[in-house]
């Protein structure tokens, strides 16, 4: 926690990489890079999540980082000094258990404990973890350890003195229209123009012309509902726009030419299912070789 009272959490350490054979560098790169880290941790960070990603062909053992102890005990907690909470990535015992398969859940959970796991993330149903002390698999004095370091950032919130919000407080900024002015802005800078290519030889197609007819649909499939296609017609289209039966206002202020594209991809979109399958798993689509990208790390089109 820092000073001024905020909880503070690092996300995905050791974030993006499979590391393996494919980039020899990688593993000691990786602990360069991630040594940055100590900054934020000396300046109070209080909690710090190990990514999905497991290590491959190197010294290491090769299982998801929640339950690599060399990870989490080594370069987290001795190299970076950091004494806070290690908070698991969402789901790694049954959704994403990389190198522990074959492992039974209460054996999932009996590892990641003993790498040092403070707080699993992904699950409201502590059943199977309480199998997992029941049976033995655990010590008292490991779970003292991690009751420990979660009542302390408690304590050090104040969520026990005093546990309610101000109530009118937050009804004068939560919504409120400067907060809101500023996610707007960030909403359309967020978008990234990837394609402007233009029908029957025009220069481009965005921003629309007066008098254009559109027609928009998004697609989402969770395989929850019974057609993933949602058309929709805004309530105040641009001016000059005509709509037939789309989204939200800052995609339309883009594509209408109200707010100019500004973003830059923050990732490699890969050209296919097969470029993906052959890539080089431990390195960053940015390095792959030629051939690899259907739109690179930082594209983005403006006009």
């Amino acid at each position: 926690m820092l000073r001024t009272g905020v909880f503070v959490a690092i996300a995905n350490f050791t974030a993006g990489y499979r590391l393996g054979p494919g980039a020899g560098q990688c593993i000691g790169s990786f602990l360069t890079t991630f040594s940055g880290a100590r900054a934020a941790i000396e300046a109070g960070t209080s909690t710090i999540m190990p990514y999905y990603s497991a290590p491959k062909g190197k010294e290491f053992e090769e299982v998801g980082f929640s339950f690599n102890k060399a990870i989490i005990q080594d370069p987290l907690r001795k190299q970076l000094g950091f004494t806070g909470i290690v908070n698991s990535d969402t789901g790694p015992i049954d959704l994403m258990p990389w190198g522990v398969e074959s492992l039974t859940l209460p054996q999932r959970y009996q590892k990641a404990l003993d790498a040092g796991v403070d707080l699993f993330s992904g699950t409201a149903d502590p059943t199977i973890l309480l199998q997992t002390v029941r049976q033995g698999l655990v010590s008292d004095a490991r779970l003292d350890e991690s009751v420990r370091r979660l009542l302390h950032e408690k304590f050090a919130l104040g969520l026990f003195e005093n546990p309610y919000v101000d109530v009118e407080q937050a009804e004068r900024l939560v919504g409120s229209a400067p907060f809101q002015k500023r996610a707007d802005l960030a909403q359309r800078k967020s978008i990234v123009l990837l394609r402007n290519d233009a029908p029957r030889g025009n220069a481009r197609l965005l921003p629309l012309k007066p008098n254009t007819k559109v027609y928009f649909e998004t697609y989402y499939d969770n395989g929850r509902g019974t057609n993933p296609i949602n058309v929709t017609k805004p309530t105040r289209p641009p001016a000059g726009l005509e709509f037939v039966p789309t989204p939200d206002e800052a995609l339309l202020d883009v594509v209408s030419g109200a707010f100019k594209p500004t973003g830059k991809l923050p990732f490699t979109i890969p050209t296919s299912e097969k470029a993906v399958a052959d890539n080089q798993s431990d390195v960053p689509g940015y390095r792959e070789g030629a051939g690899y990208a259907l739109f690179p790390f930082g594209h983005g089109l403006g006009y």
